[in-house]
């Protein structure tokens, strides 16, 4: 091989080894204003498999307008996890 090629396997066989793979995980949930950027939430969905305590990462909730409105579902993000 070329020192070129030799290279490039070994940077394949080097990243190979640091690489593991993660599980990101979005809910739907009723509007929860209490939640903030690293705060625990427990999920317990034993056929999904994420029967644990996670962080959030991120979330979307959008704001009634008036009192008419009912409160649409917010999208909560956790924080990744290495399986």
């Amino acid at each position: 091989t070329t020192t070129v090629e030799g290279l490039r396997n070994l940077g394949r066989a080097a990243l190979g080894k640091g690489v593991r793979p993660t599980l990101d995980l979005t809910v739907t949930t009723t509007q929860r204003p209490d939640l903030d950027y690293r705060h625990p939430v427990r999920l317990d969905d034993a056929l999904l498999g994420v029967t644990d305590l996670w962080r959030v990462s991120s979330y979307d909730i959008t704001l009634p307008v008036d009192d008419r409105e009912d409160p649409q579902p917010m999208k909560v993000g956790m924080m990744q996890r290495y399986r």
